[in-house]
């Protein structure tokens, strides 16, 4: 493992870089759905499919575009993953693999997916035209619909996985708060069902802004290079329930001397109490 100093002048160096891979990401997710949504912008699949056949070239660079935004969350997540790894030994580097595969096979997924989606257009405009259950026959039966299908799921999987074991991680080395860890461990799993691409991209802005040194707050362990995990919920209970050290202000009390005890005065008689009312009438 290397030393302190050297793994905080890495991290300084490639934090950076893997920030604007981040903002490159989000510029590219951006630019492609309007693309997509200025071809395809209708939900009926007869005229998605005549209106994907009249203009397949701005389509299909609205794919390519939104698989180059998946491979550039490599970059970022890789970071993370090696920040991680410097600062502790139990984290095992076979998982970095999945940082590769799951962005790959997810741009591949969506590459291959328009390509499927312009040959069911293709199809659709050359056999005359039909109606939208011919049309979603099409785009249900298209050549390379089902292989689109796999890898996107493989990508799903492989993303699934970095993204739960990475931010767990990077909660247990304090490299990420509670909120932001749970947050990237949800989207992870998710992401296997449904890419929530909004709350993904709110989350490598963070990452992003956490990794270059713009964040105002980051979490400590990352200027000191080491480990610092976050207390569990009860040593802060035990911290906020700890009085401070040292000798404080004595507290006044109303409680009555115990009976016996030495510096117990002597209770007044009754018959003295008495006279003292009769001498403050008189006075």
């Amino acid at each position: 493992m290397n030393s302190k100093a050297e793994v905080i002048e890495r991290e300084r160096r490639w934090g950076v870089p893997a920030a604007l891979c981040v903002f490159a990401s989000v510029i590219l997710f951006i630019v492609s759905s309007v693309l997509a949504s200025g071809v395809a912008s209708t939900s009926h699949e007869a005229e998605l499919l005549r209106s994907v056949d009249g203009d397949s070239g701005t389509y299909l660079l609205a794919g390519i575009l939104r698989g180059l935004a998946n491979l550039l969350w490599i970059p970022p997540l890789l970071y993370l993953f090696r920040a991680v790894q410097a600062r502790s030994s139990s984290v095992r580097p076979q998982f970095a693999g999945t940082i590769f595969a799951g962005p790959l096979f997810l741009g591949a997924g969506a590459v291959l997916s328009t390509i499927a989606a312009i040959d069911a257009a293709s199809d659709y405009v050359s056999g005359g035209g039909g109606s939208d259950e011919v049309a979603r026959h099409l785009i249900d039966n298209a050549s390379l619909g089902n292989l689109a299908t796999g890898v996107s799921f493989a990508g799903a999987l492989g993303f699934a996985a970095a993204m739960i074991y990475t931010c767990l991680w990077a909660m247990r080395t304090g490299l990420l708060t509670r909120f932001w860890g749970s947050l990237g461990l949800a989207l992870g799993a998710i992401s296997v069902l449904l890419q929530f691409i909004p709350f993904l991209l709110l989350w490598f802005v963070y990452l992003a802004l956490l990794i270059s040194g713009w964040y105002p707050r980051r979490p400590p362990a990352w200027d000191a290079g080491e480990a610092i995990p976050w207390p569990s919920a009860g040593e802060r209970m035990a911290g906020e329930d700890a009085g401070p050290v040292g000798p404080g202000p004595v507290a006044e009390t109303t409680a009555r001397p115990l009976p016996g005890d030495p510096t117990e005065e002597p209770a007044d008689s009754e018959q003295e109490r008495g006279e003292r009312r009769k001498r403050k009438r008189r006075s």
